[in-house]
């Protein structure tokens, strides 16, 4: 993911991959992979860090919630810069392989400094 490679991540992503945003935008397979790599290289002293919260598996079906935060110095003077999204996942197991078949951005939160500046949130229902 952070080296922006394309061709490593396209065979983990099922052929019906479907994204779906906290707005409810839906993305397909090759979207997600053409906005993927138009991304900018990871910025110098940026971290991340992904968590997975609860992994539920069912047969050849796997949800899994994760927790991917992103933490960068940016401006002059610096600010701290944190994205934080929560999404579940839905693995499917195909040849062996796990694949990933959706995700969903569940929330998001965009902070500077320590105070949110944007948070979203999947409305229930």
């Amino acid at each position: 993911m952070a080296a922006r490679d394309v061709k490593s991540l396209a065979p983990l992503l099922a052929q019906d991959f479907r994204g779906v945003e906290i707005t409810g935008k839906v993305q397909g397979k090759t979207q997600l992979l053409a906005e993927f790599a138009a991304l900018p290289a990871k910025a110098p002293g940026s971290e991340s860090q992904t968590t997975l919260t609860s992994v539920t598996r069912h047969g050849d079906t796997a949800k899994v919630n994760q927790r991917y935060t992103n933490t960068s110095h940016r401006g002059q003077p610096p600010h701290t810069v944190e994205l934080i999204a929560l999404s579940t996942d839905t693995w499917t197991l195909v040849h062996g392989t796990w694949i990933l078949s959706t995700t969903h951005t569940n929330e998001f939160d965009y902070l500077v400094d320590g105070k949110v500046v944007v948070h979203k949130m999947v409305k229930p229902g």
